[in-house]
């Protein structure tokens, strides 16, 4: 498992910037577009909430885009979900 820690934006070179800056607003306005109602939805309101997250939760199951299992990691009682193939840490 390999994680990239202690990276600041402004190693990053400025395509890697825009790339991250484009898929940060195309996320806020797909949830937007897709979230019913004023509210706020969370995953923690039970299972009436539809988990929107490619990796999120789906410790065990395949990769959408690979069909790697997706693997769990818990640090101070919160989880992260990855994929170990496509999300390695390694710059592609």
């Amino acid at each position: 498992m390999r994680f990239v820690t202690g990276v600041q934006t402004c190693a990053l070179p400025i395509s890697q910037v825009l790339a991250l800056y484009t898929a940060m607003m195309e996320s806020i306005e797909h949830t937007l577009r897709t979230t019913p109602g004023d509210e706020v939805q969370y995953m923690s309101d039970g299972a009436h909430v539809a988990n929107p997250f490619l990796a999120y939760g789906r410790e065990g199951e395949s990769c959408g885009r690979c069909e790697t299992p997706i693997e769990r990691f818990a640090q101070s009682a919160r989880s992260t979900f990855w994929c170990p193939r496509c999300q390695s840490g390694e710059s592609s």
